[in-house]
C-alpha cells in the first residue's frame, strides 16, 4: 500500500515516507468521507436538514476545523438564511442570523461571482471587511473557506468551513475536498427540489 523505504539504525527500524506517501495518508481522510456521504440515504432521499448535518460534522472532523456552516439564498438573492451551523468544540447545532445584501453589498458581490473565496487570514482580508464585527470577531474565526451550492448551473448557496482562534493555510486538497462537499450538498438540495 505505501512504497516505504525502511532504513536499520542502531537495531531500531525508521520508517522514511516520500511526499507522495504523506499526501495519500493525508487524502485517505478526505477520500473515505465523500463516499461514505456519497452512500448516505439522506443524500438519496433528499433529507436537507440530516444530510447538512451529517456533511457538516464528517466535514469538520475531516478539515479539523472548528465550524461549518450552510446558507441559501433566498430566490432574489438578496439574503442569505442559514440553513444549518456547526460547532465541533461542542457538537452544536445552531441558525445563524440572516445576511442581506443590504447590510453587506461587496461580500454579496463576491458570492454571486460564484467562485471559490479562500481567506488564509479572515481578519485582514479586505473582502471581508463587512463580515469582520458582525460575524468574524464575535465566532472567533479566524480563517474561512466559502464555497458556492449550486443548483442547475445556478448559484442557491454557500457552505462555509471555518477555523478559529488561529490563522490556517488552506491547501489545494483541502479546497478540493470544501468542494466536493458543496457538490454533495447541491445533489442533495436538487434531489429535494424534484420530490
Amino acid at each position: 500500500m505505501y512504497s516505504l523505504d525502511t532504513i536499520k539504525t542502531r537495531n531500531k527500524y525508521r520508517l522514511i515516507f516520500t511526499s507522495f506517501d504523506i499526501r495519500y495518508i493525508w487524502l485517505v481522510p478526505y477520500l473515505d468521507t465523500i463516499e461514505e456521504l456519497s452512500k448516505s440515504a439522506y443524500l438519496h432521499k433528499g433529507k436537507i436538514k440530516k444530510f447538512t448535518k451529517e456533511i457538516l460534522i464528517h466535514s469538520s472532523e475531516s478539515l479539523l476545523c472548528d465550524r461549518c456552516n450552510a446558507w441559501l439564498f433566498e430566490k432574489d438573492q438578496t439574503k442569505l438564511v442559514s440553513l444549518l451551523s456547526y460547532n465541533r468544540s461542542d457538537h452544536s447545532f445552531n441558525q445563524e442570523v440572516s445576511l442581506s445584501n443590504e447590510s453587506l453589498p461587496n461580500d454579496f458581490k463576491f458570492f454571486r461571482k460564484n467562485e471559490l473565496i479562500v481567506s488564509d487570514n479572515a481578519r485582514n482580508e479586505p473582502m471581508n471587511s463587512e463580515l469582520l464585527e458582525g460575524y468574524i470577531k464575535p465566532n472567533k474565526v479566524t480563517s474561512m473557506i466559502d464555497v458556492p451550492l449550486r443548483s442547475e448551473g445556478k448559484m442557491i448557496g454557500v457552505i462555509c468551513f471555518e477555523h478559529t482562534n488561529e490563522n490556517h493555510s488552506w491547501s489545494d486538497d483541502e479546497q478540493k475536498y470544501t468542494q466536493s462537499m458543496a457538490q454533495l450538498l447541491s445533489l442533495a438540495l436538487e434531489t429535494n427540489k424534484k420530490r
